[in-house]
């Protein structure tokens, strides 16, 4: 009997509680340590989840996320997490598009780039637009992200990241680099399809934990 889980979709964060993109960050980073504790990963895999694990939300600074997040907001801050329910103003829009975007845009692997998109498991090894989804005043667009958007400067969790604009030409055969799938297609036949998968459960399992454990220190975050 209960609602499909469809492609717009965001459950853990539309949820019961406020919390700020920075303490929902740092629970994270915690969780993350913790599987880590009990696990054996080479250096390079631990060091794309630490990546991942700080900067998997940064797409949720996008005005789109917000705006969406600020309905009755407790105070002016970066929401990860709202009570209720909501729909955001452009159909399809993935936030965890939008980290995977600039997190390549700021020099990040390509592997911690996907374990980002990923860890909704909305976004793998393709980009494109849905089959509604229009160009609008001849900028791309695909999954509610426009060719062009701007994540503010932001700080969270001891990280600064800066004003960034986001670019759709990994979507293009050819891009600079690699498109995406491409670069995808090779963590997956470099690491092989079973390990890319784990390193992908292991942020996924980081993040519900720590949403369905939020140790709500911060006086805005409230039930």
């Amino acid at each position: 009997a209960a609602e499909a889980d469809g492609d717009s979709s965001d459950p853990l964060s539309l949820c019961g509680y406020w919390q700020s993109l920075g303490d929902h960050t740092r629970r994270v980073c915690e969780e993350l340590e913790v599987l880590l504790e009990n696990i054996s990963l080479p250096s390079e895999d631990q060091a794309a989840l630490r990546t991942a694990a700080r900067k998997h939300d940064w797409g949720k600074t996008h005005e789109v996320f917000q705006n969406t997040m600020n309905v009755g907001a407790p105070s002016q801050d970066f929401w990860a997490k709202r009570p209720g329910r909501g729909t955001h103003s452009r159909r399809h829009f993935r936030h965890e598009l939008a980290s995977a975007l600039a997190m390549l845009k700021s020099g990040d692997s390509p592997l911690a780039a996907y374990l980002a998109a990923a860890h909704h498991g909305r976004i793998r090894m393709s980009v494109r637009a849905m089959p509604s989804e229009k160009e609008v005043d001849g900028r791309r667009i695909a999954r509610g992200i426009l060719d062009g958007d701007v994540l503010p400067a932001c700080e969270f969790h001891g990280i600064s990241l800066p004003k960034t604009t986001l670019s759709l030409c990994v979507t293009e055969m050819g891009a600079d680099g690699g498109s995406w799938t491409r670069r995808i297609l090779q963590l997956r036949d470099t690491l092989g399809p079973f390990r890319l998968a784990y390193l992908e459960m292991l942020l996924r399992a980081a993040d519900e934990a720590a949403s369905a454990q939020p140790k709500l220190e911060a006086s805005a975050c409230t039930k």
